[in-house]
């Protein structure tokens, strides 16, 4: 174990030295405020205070984690071996600066709870975020911290175990509409015939026909390729399905749907299952809780996990609401605008509530790329995305991190607007498994 002195135990000092130690570095810990329980302990022990009590390891502390409540933080921001970092602190200190407040002000999202203008579909935008402006988005900055971390205290103890940090995968796809065309229901597809002929989209009346009756797959349906490609791979996927109520921006087949029950369930059988819960559900928080039983009633299992539509994420309000309907894994830690990093960790880590100064029992697990922030927000071509995603992957295996991918059924269909996507999905797969 390893003893820890701080001059004050605070529910922030706690949640944060417990999801480094623990979380990413997988050792033991204890804490004390007793200075001669501290002098007298003869194992491994460390110092998070304002001064060093002896020749310890000294990390100094900066006031973050001993603070109440949201407030305006000074971030001076400097570079340490290339690393952006801030919060600095004293020579003195193991680290120029404070490793551990600096995590926590990334992981809790300290920033999105500070006041910003939100965009079209009320979402904290990548580019007032510190890391955009700072030029770290693309970087796991606190995983590489906590990497420095675990160097110093490598070379000064001997630990029983050695951390064994390894690259890990996982392929994510959004289901918010399972096809183009089927099982819409009549009103929906006469609609949708009347608006492709008013708008010359001939191609596409034929290609509805074709669909339709059977002919053709479904432009969207693109689970069977799915399927073949996660068997050949052996890659960890989820899935999360819309079930909502129709509306402008949940446009699925309705949740009653044959179709829609057989889908889920083969993709239930194979991979995790998760809600997307629905656009309006952020302003109507009972919508989380009904379109949840009708997941549950399907798939016939209990659902821990979720994923925003269109990434509206709220914070803290969304993440009460997933905990409230006992949704303890959510995945919608990413911009729908950007790539990178948005909490600056590609770890799994608990959410932090602020307001309450609480660590919940919510897991969050960070996505890194997204098929419509690349496509639809940053006009990205299949190649640059390609180019983008073979980066991002690249320094992730370097730094031994995670990758979560979100991509959309639809993306990976044979639909005109989304071609060569399925390449880049492909392609992506492919270096993430290591097939030469």
């Amino acid at each position: 174990m390893l003893l820890i002195y701080t001059h004050k135990i605070t529910p922030r000092l706690k949640y944060i030295f417990k999801q480094i130690f623990r979380g990413f570095l997988d050792i033991e810990i204890g804490f004390t405020t007793a200075v001669d329980e501290f002098i007298s302990h003869e194992g491994n022990k460390i110092s998070y205070t304002n001064k060093p009590l002896g020749a310890e390891l000294f990390f100094q502390s900066n006031k973050i984690l001993f603070d109440q409540g949201v407030n305006d933080v000074e971030l001076n921001i400097t570079e340490t071996e290339g690393m952006p970092m801030f919060f600095q602190v004293g020579p003195k200190s193991e680290m120029p600066f404070d490793v551990f407040g600096a995590s926590f002000y990334l992981l809790s999202r300290y920033e999105e709870y500070l006041p910003h203008i939100r965009d079209d579909h009320n979402r904290f935008s990548s580019e007032d975020s510190l890391a955009f402006k700072k030029g770290f988005i693309k970087m796991p900055l606190v995983d590489i911290w906590v990497d420095q971390l675990y160097a110093i205290l490598d070379d000064k103890f001997d630990f029983e175990t050695k951390r064994e940090k390894k690259f890990r995968f996982e392929s994510t796809i959004d289901v918010s509409q399972v096809f183009d065309y089927n099982s819409k229901g009549l009103i929906r597809d006469v609609g949708g015939l009347f608006k492709d002929l008013f708008t010359f989209k001939f191609s596409r009346v034929y290609d509805r026909f074709l669909s339709n009756f059977g002919f053709r797959k479904d432009p969207f349906d693109s689970f069977s390729f799915l399927v073949r490609l996660q068997k050949k791979y052996k890659m960890k996927m989820s899935y999360f399905f819309l079930l909502a109520n129709y509306s402008r921006y949940d446009r699925n087949i309705s949740y009653n749907k044959t179709k829609l029950h057989s889908l889920i369930k083969a993709v239930g059988d194979r991979s995790n299952l998760g809600l997307h819960p629905s656009y309006f559900s952020n302003l109507a928080p009972e919508k989380f809780k009904i379109e949840k039983d009708r997941l549950e009633g399907i798939a016939n299992f209990r659902i821990n996990s979720s994923r925003q539509h269109y990434i509206k994420l709220q914070l803290p309000e969304t993440y009460r609401y997933l905990i409230d309907i006992e949704i303890f894994d959510d995945y919608s830690m990413g911009y729908a605008d950007n790539i990178g990093y948005r909490a600056s960790t590609s770890e799994v880590f608990y959410f932090y509530d602020l307001d309450f100064e609480i660590q919940t029992p919510l897991r969050i697990h960070p996505f890194v790329v997204s098929d419509y922030a690349m496509k639809k927000s940053m006009d990205f071509s299949a190649e640059k995305a390609l180019e983008e995603i073979i980066q991002l992957l690249e320094f992730a295996k370097i730094t031994n991190s995670n990758f979560i991918s979100l991509f959309h059924n639809d993306s990976l269909g044979r639909s005109e607007e989304w071609k060569g996507w399925r390449n880049v999905y492909i392609e992506m797969v492919k270096m993430a498994c290591d097939e030469k």
